[in-house]
């Protein structure tokens, strides 16, 4: 089992069909929001005086950014944002209750 889990931080598969899948759940829920006051009061404060630039992390994104954003990601950035920032390097493991030490 243990060897499974790191195979697959390691190896990791991400089919484009799934991020389009993704892509298009993310879109929905964004022309959803579009409609709540509670998102467009959100969004309207967050930009109110918002000092960053598009593309820093701390920058108030509009609906339509999120829109571009969405659109604008592909799959190999997916696979080599994995690839950085994930992996079986660093994990740890823990188990409690009886063991078979041998196996």
């Amino acid at each position: 089992m243990i060897a499974l889990v790191g195979d697959i931080l390691r190896n990791a598969s991400f089919p484009a069909a799934d991020l389009e899948e993704l892509r298009q759940q993310t879109l929905s829920s964004i022309e959803a929001q579009r409609k709540e006051p509670d998102a467009l009061v959100g969004t309207a404060l967050a930009r109110h005086g918002d000092p960053y630039p598009r593309g820093d992390v701390r920058h108030a994104r509009s609906f339509d950014e999120r829109v571009e954003d969405a659109k604008a990601v592909t799959i190999d950035q997916v696979r080599a944002f994995h690839t950085r920032f994930y992996g079986a390097s660093h994990a740890q493991f823990s188990a409690s209750g009886e063991m078979d030490d041998s196996a």
